[in-house]
């Protein structure tokens, strides 16, 4: 085969335009990170620039190294995917964004909003065909689409999620999506934070602190730092000793706020 020539799956082994395409692996899952990596690896044309487990270390490297594509992890605790795409469109600005390959554990049906805006995902665990068509569809893009039109897209992806409306939750084999205005109150489990709505109660893997600023101070308000609460779930204030309260929510549920949160519970009464 003469460089930079197709091979069978349809990807030119010269990657573009006669180097190989710079490629960032982010995933807080060192198995997934090893798979994405074994992909590229059998793929000519592409190359690994550097791996990150998290997504403050992802910003950094694109803002450093400026790869062509970043695989890029859908959840993860403290900045996820999303977070890490507006952090970077923030800091240097949409028209130096890479092209962003989705990676996640959902399916394709859950993640068809992120198709819409003409941005690519992989679902874990990874299926040869898919990946190899995925890294086809990248080196076209990258060849032919302008990087002013790459940024538009990722403007419209973010205005998507300007406000988030619904959770998508693991719970076992299954996945739940929980809309906001169905979770009561929510508390800190280490790493996890537990969902309640209703009588039912949900682990999610994302911290306390990540979920208080996905959620919002409009509908939601924290009253202890293990704890966030709905705000229209609450139906009555006990006053307690120095700035504590109990707060009696709609399904009966009674939780405790600490001093350090009494600024926030008092101006709930503020229109």
């Amino acid at each position: 085969m003469k460089a930079g020539g197709m091979n069978a799956g349809g990807i030119n082994a010269g990657g573009i335009n006669g180097r190989a395409i710079q490629a960032l692996i982010v995933d807080d899952e060192p198995i997934a990170r090893l798979g994405v990596r074994r992909m590229l690896e059998a793929a000519p044309g592409f190359e690994v620039c550097g791996e990150c487990g998290d997504g403050a270390e992802a910003v950094r490297q694109i803002r450093e190294t400026s790869p062509d594509v970043v695989f890029l992890d859908v959840q993860m605790p403290e900045l996820d995917g999303i977070s890490v795409v507006r952090s970077v469109i923030s800091s240097i600005g949409a028209e130096q964004m890479p092209l962003v390959v989705f990676v996640t554990a959902y399916d394709q049906y859950a993640v068809r909003a992120f198709d819409l805006h003409a941005l690519d995902y992989v679902v874990k665990p990874f299926d040869k065909a898919r990946f190899r068509d995925c890294l086809e569809r990248v080196q076209q893009q990258l060849a032919t689409t302008a990087k002013a039109d790459l940024a538009q897209r990722l403007g419209r992806l973010l205005d998507s999620e300007a406000t988030p409306r619904r959770l998508l939750v693991r719970d076992g084999e299954r996945m739940v999506l929980i809309p906001f205005a169905e979770i009561d109150w929510l508390e800190a489990a280490d790493n996890y934070v537990r969902i309640h709505r209703g009588t039912e109660s949900i682990l999610h893997r994302r911290t306390v602190d990540a979920m208080e600023e996905l959620l919002g101070p409009a509908e939601f308000v924290r009253i202890r730092r293990s704890i966030i609460v709905r705000i229209d779930r609450i139906r009555e204030l006990h006053p307690l000793f120095r700035g504590e309260y109990i707060l009696t929510l709609a399904g009966g549920a009674r939780l405790r706020s600490s001093r350090r949160y009494r600024g926030p519970i008092e101006a709930l009464g503020v229109q």
